[in-house]
């Protein structure tokens, strides 16, 4: 039984994700046809700039910098993981069994994943943290 529920479950996740974004999407679409209806309601002159100004989304240097903490956490987490699940000449923590199994290789390749996802999100971090300060010392948005 459980070996039907674990996969159900990963892909029961992956598509209450997208129902979730694709919710959102719709639902702020309608929002802002409703914040358009009231102002054409009111009388209020609808220039283009002001449309564009409700549908483009403003996200500052802060948003970037916030980001750029966020990843590059998690890329020194997974190097943390990597370090700590490593068996190369006993350097890890956690080591694989001695008993002939192939447990050693399952963890070797596993912390070498992590290291390749702390690399790749310690690298987006440190990207989205020289975005933010090269905006932030432009003053722009």
């Amino acid at each position: 039984m459980e070996d039907i529920l674990v996969p159900m479950g990963f892909f029961g996740m992956i598509v209450a994700i997208v129902v979730a974004n694709v919710w959102g999407g719709v639902q702020a679409k309608r929002e802002l046809n409703q914040t358009l209806r009231h102002a054409m309601d009111s009388g209020q002159p609808l220039n283009p700039e002001m449309i564009i100004a409700l549908v483009k989304p403003v996200r500052t240097w802060i948003h970037d910098l916030r980001s750029g903490i966020i990843l590059t956490a998690l890329g020194v987490g997974f190097g943390i993981c990597g370090a700590f699940f490593s068996s190369g000449s006993g350097s890890g923590i956690i080591h694989g069994s001695s008993s002939g199994g192939d447990t050693d290789v399952l963890i070797d390749a596993g912390s070498h994943g992590f290291y390749v996802l702390a690399a790749v999100f310690a690298s987006l971090g440190i990207g989205f943290i020289i975005a933010a300060l090269i905006r932030r010392d432009r003053k722009a948005p």
